[in-house]
């Protein structure tokens, strides 16, 4: 498990697999980033290519998951700083382009 630390295709994948919008808070999309790189580490170590993927199953377990992680963190931020409170999360979402790509 401590070698993947060093394993940069699984960021490359998720860089290429996720649909960023314009306006979005650089520190929450890069949290999410970081969160979607250590689940599909976790969950899905065979994953080398985005054509490896399930991309269901990368919505389902990797990337709802990190953005209910950061939405807690968040949420938290909000209670503790007035300066987060009733922000959101950006709406991060998986590309068309890869999403019909894999389902064809």
């Amino acid at each position: 498990m401590h070698l993947f630390r060093e394993e940069v295709i699984y960021r490359a994948v998720v860089d290429d697999v996720l649909e960023i919008p314009k306006n979005a808070d650089t520190r929450d999309t890069e949290a999410i980033k970081r969160l979607c790189t250590g689940l599909l580490k976790l969950l899905f170590p065979n994953v080398r290519r985005v054509e490896d993927l399930n991309v269901e199953e990368f919505e389902k377990y990797c990337l709802q998951t990190a953005c209910n992680m950061r939405g807690v963190i968040k949420t938290q931020l909000g209670i503790m700083d007035y300066e987060f409170r009733g922000k959101d999360i950006p709406c991060i979402t998986i590309k068309e382009s890869v999403r019909g790509r894999l389902s064809d």
